[in-house]
């Protein structure tokens, strides 16, 4: 899991369940080696949208599966990293009403279920009872109020993830997201692909909302676990 800490000039932490805390790293992820729109030899790229660079996660690892969570700046690299899994000073206040006020960061997680490359996949993983959620604190005060998702079958919330292997983001097109290969839902790309990444934001349906006001100063918890 990962914390998230949002101030006036917000601020964010983020925290590994117990299994992973204790081999806890920071840094790229394992996947990440091509996404797809640049070449292979290009080892910086996540496997959602374009220009994601893998860099500052707080990862965590056990077994065959890695977790990794960070926070950043919306539409940019920038993470202001503080140590200790926290992630800030990031601008309170309203950064989009489109769907519903956005903050000015986001959120990304990173899912491999067959870190040490022996065949296994995000499907196999969910058959043999490995389970991932997500929990996104949308309370600003010292308290915590949690939305909680499953990143793969949480369909209404999730059906955008990048998915890839360790190598390479998926080149399959998800007829229900044309026009964005690799990326879509779990039922389609589950089963040949270890890996899933994705950018959110407290302020996307059904993530912080309802309840979430990203112009109010706090403290913010998100956790993966599974």
């Amino acid at each position: 899991m990962k914390r998230i800490i949002l101030a006036s000039a917000a601020m964010m932490a983020m925290v590994l369940t117990a299994q992973f805390a204790a081999a806890q790293t920071f840094g790229p992820v394992t996947s990440g080696l091509g996404d797809g729109h640049t070449p292979p030899a290009d080892p910086h790229r996540l496997y959602f949208g374009t220009g994601n660079l893998d860099e500052s996660f707080v990862i965590g690892t056990s077994g065959p599966i890695e977790l990794g969570l960070r926070a950043h700046v919306r539409f940019s690299n920038v993470t202001n990293y503080q140590g200790g899994g926290n992630y800030g000073d990031f601008d309170a206040g309203n950064f989009g009403t489109v769907i519903a006020p956005r903050a000015s960061w986001n959120f990304d997680y990173s899912i491999n279920t067959d870190v040490n490359g022996a065949g296994g996949t995000l499907a196999g993983a969910l058959a043999s009872g490995i389970h991932f959620l997500l929990l996104v604190d949308n309370d600003p005060s010292g308290g915590t109020n949690f939305v909680a998702v499953d990143p793969f079958l949480d369909v209404t919330t999730v059906n955008d993830n990048g998915y890839g292997t360790n190598s390479l983001k998926s080149t399959v097109v998800d007829p229900g997201n044309p026009g964005h290969p690799g990326e879509g839902s779990f039922a389609v790309f589950g089963a040949t692909n270890n890996v899933a990444q994705n950018s959110e934001n407290e302020g996307f349906n059904g993530w912080g909302t309802p309840g979430f006001d990203p112009t109010v100063s706090g403290d913010y918890e998100i956790r993966l676990e599974a």
